[in-house]
C-alpha cells in the first residue's frame, strides 16, 4: 500500500500564541485484529480513547473551518450508509 501525504494549513496565532506544529503519521493494516480476550465494550472505549486523542491534537493545531469541515464531511459518509432510498412518484 503507498502511503498518502496531505498537507493541512496551520491555525493562525490567536492572542499572540503560536499553535503547535502537529505531525500525524498513520499506518493501517487491516489483516490485524482486536485481541479476542477484549470485550465490545473494551473495543469502544478503546477506539474512543484514540478518537478523543486524535482530535484534542487537531483542535490544537488546524483551523477551526477546517476541523469543521472534517466533522462534516465524516457525518455525511457516516449518514450515507444509513440512509433509505425512497421510490420516486409517479
Amino acid at each position: 500500500m503507498q502511503p498518502v501525504y496531505v498537507i493541512l494549513s496551520k491555525a493562525a496565532p490567536l492572542c499572540g500564541r503560536e499553535a503547535p506544529s502537529l505531525k500525524v503519521e498513520a499506518t493501517v493494516d487491516v489483516s490485524e485484529e482486536l485481541p479476542s480476550s477484549r470485550t465490545d465494550f473494551d473495543h469502544r472505549l478503546f477506539y474512543e480513547s484514540q478518537a478523543r486523542s486524535l482530535v484534542q491534537a487537531f483542535r490544537k493545531t488546524l483551523p477551526g473551518g477546517l476541523i469543521d469541515a472534517i466533522a462534516v464531511e465524516m457525518l455525511r459518509l457516516q449518514v450515507s450508509i444509513l440512509s433509505v432510498p425512497y421510490p420516486e412518484k409517479e
